[in-house]
């Protein structure tokens, strides 16, 4: 049983299986960084499915937050989770293009 803050390697693996489950909830800050700067879902999707988390989670007002990134894009995410604390639900906090 895991229980946040996750290992770097385990908050990936949460939010690939979440995904593909189709558990991806976006946040409207999400959705408007989205339009803001042209990226799609499948983007994100993207990034989930090939990038990496290169630092430890950050907790910020009360939750845990997880950057995942490729060389040219990045998201924050968040999991809500069960009572026992296994992660049920991803949360795309926020998405952005690198320079």
């Amino acid at each position: 049983m895991s229980k946040e803050p996750f290992k770097r390697s385990d908050a990936l693996k949460f939010a690939r299986r979440l995904l593909d489950e189709g558990s991806v909830v976006l946040k409207q800050h999400a959705k408007d960084r989205m339009k803001e700067r042209r990226l799609a879902t499948t983007d994100i999707e993207n990034i989930i499915e090939g990038g990496f988390i290169n630092s430890e989670g950050e907790q910020r007002d009360g939750r845990w937050t997880y950057v995942i990134e490729t060389p040219r894009m990045g998201l924050a995410v968040a999991f809500r989770c069960d009572e026992a604390g296994e992660a049920h639900e991803l949360v795309i906090v926020s998405v952005w293009r690198k320079s």
